[in-house]
């Protein structure tokens, strides 16, 4: 949506006009901009938004066509996901909650090589040949040599 539509829509509503600045705030922020560089791209202040936030005819305007957009449509794309994960990472209250974001963005950016799993299948040894092992061939069809039996063989005594 352009800013004369979004200038418009205000005037249409019955609402103050929103001035150039304003209007272009509430276009940042239909795309889905976060509102620090939303205001900044509208030459806002940083310590001015919650004041024009809180300004009856853009909170009114924004708030119109947000619901006019999700009504009718709603697209997501990797650029918006980008951006709401940046967001996120803004708002982190923890170190957790940072690191979690920056893993999801990479993810989504392809910075990982792809986890590569090797799978081996052992087509030869079927159920009733696993009934019939001793403990040492099931521990060598593991694939751990280093694993000791907890059971010895050994001569026992009963004592009363």
């Amino acid at each position: 949506m352009d800013i004369d539509q979004i200038r418009h829509t205000a005037g249409v509503l019955g609402l103050a006009s929103l001035d150039p600045q304003e209007a272009t705030f509430v276009q940042h922020l239909l795309r889905g901009v976060p509102l620090m560089p939303a205001a900044k791209a509208s030459g806002i202040k940083p310590a001015k938004i919650p004041e024009v936030q809180a300004r009856p005819h853009v909170a009114g305007t924004l708030s119109y066509l947000r619901d006019l957009y999700m009504a009718s449509h709603v697209e997501v794309n990797r650029d918006m996901l980008n951006m709401m994960l940046m967001e996120s990472h803004a708002k982190a209250a923890t170190a957790t909650e940072e690191i979690m974001a920056i893993r999801e963005l990479g993810k989504m950016n392809g910075c990982y090589e792809p986890e590569k799993r090797e799978v081996s299948i052992n087509a030869e040894v079927t159920y009733e040949k696993v009934c019939e092992m001793d403990t040492d061939e099931l521990v060598r069809l593991a694939g751990s040599d280093d694993l000791e039996p907890d059971a010895e063989d050994a001569e026992f005594e009963e004592v009363q």
